[in-house]
This record gives structure tokens, C-alpha cells and sequence, in this order.
């Protein structure tokens, strides 16, 4: 488990419980479960309902703060508009401190391809060149970013190739 003090950034999500545990809103924080240009996810408790969650923060200090924050907002939108057996489900959002953060239920390992799929949105949002490199399996759910993409790959030696070819 990771040490709570290491959790948030400073002056976010400060609240402790009587335990001393890391909260943000009703939510426990137990561990970061990755972390990206579009926000942080970590597994977290809410103990009330007895269930194990993730909680997505939006990016704090960035120079894209707005955009940010507008984007961050049509993805709780959006999550809050859909239900599907093959989309993440979305529990709770809100604010503490100046903290956006999104409340979705726990999926495991396959939130780390969500969350790269709003990673390359954003991307593409700021204009930015965009390479994805996934497997043959994932060209439906991913058919939307790859249209956005300058190139797709399947490996990492595809990648390089590319980069190589662009860079010389």
C-alpha cells in the first residue's frame, strides 16, 4: 500500500478520517493506480457502502488548467449519460479544495486502457502529433483514436521505424 502523505498533491485532498487515512469527499484513498497527462486514478474505499472504487483527479499546476478542467467535466458528463456492459460505469463526482474528481467502479487492469484512450483525445484536442500502439483486438474500441493518429503500430519496433522515418 502506498504511504498516504505520497497520494496527493500538495494542499489537495488533505482531509483525514478519524483513522488517519487520506480522504477526498467520502472516498479513502488506498493506492495510485497510474497516472497520466489527462489525471491520477487511485483505488479507493468508500466505506459507508462497504465497496472498492476507482477515483479519477483532474491534473493540478497545468498551463491547460481551463481546458483541463472543460474536458474533464464532458467526461463526467459523458460517463454519467451511458450504460453498457463494455463501458466503466460511473458511481459519483465532485470537488473538494479545488480537487475535480470522478468516482467510477473498479474494473481492474482494463481501466489502464480507458484511460489511454482519453490520454490520446487529449492529445489529439491539442493538435498534437499521436502514434497508437495496441493490439489487433482493440482496433474496434480504439477506431475513433486511430483515425485521430499519424500512424498506428503493433509493436514497439513499429514505433521506432515510424520515428525514424519522421525524424529523417
Amino acid at each position: 500500500m502506498t504511504d498516504e502523505s505520497d497520494l496527493m498533491p500538495p494542499g489537495y485532498g488533505k482531509q483525514k478520517n478519524k483513522s488517519n487515512k487520506q480522504m477526498v469527499g467520502e472516498y479513502e484513498l488506498l493506492e495510485q493506480v497510474s497516472s497520466s497527462p489527462s489525471g491520477t486514478v487511485y483505488r479507493a474505499r468508500q466505506n459507508l457502502m462497504q465497496r472498492t472504487v476507482l477515483l479519477k483527479t483532474m491534473p493540478t499546476g497545468s498551463e491547460h488548467k481551463d481546458m483541463l478542467r472543460k474536458r474533464f467535466e464532458r467526461e463526467i458528463r459523458l460517463a454519467t449519460q451511458f450504460s453498457h456492459p463494455n463501458l466503466v460505469s460511473a458511481h459519483h463526482a465532485g470537488e473538494q479544495d479545488g480537487l475535480y474528481y470522478l468516482v467510477l467502479e473498479n474494473v481492474g487492469p482494463q481501466y489502464r486502457q480507458w484511460n489511454a484512450a482519453f490520454d490520446a483525445g487529449f492529445a489529439a484536442a491539442l493538435g498534437k502529433p499521436l502514434i497508437t500502439l495496441h493490439d489487433e483486438e482493440l482496433d474496434h474500441a480504439l477506431k475513433e483514436i486511430d483515425s485521430a493518429a499519424r500512424a498506428t503500430a503493433r509493436n514497439t519496433a513499429q514505433v521506432v521505424e515510424i520515428l525514424s522515418y519522421v525524424l529523417s
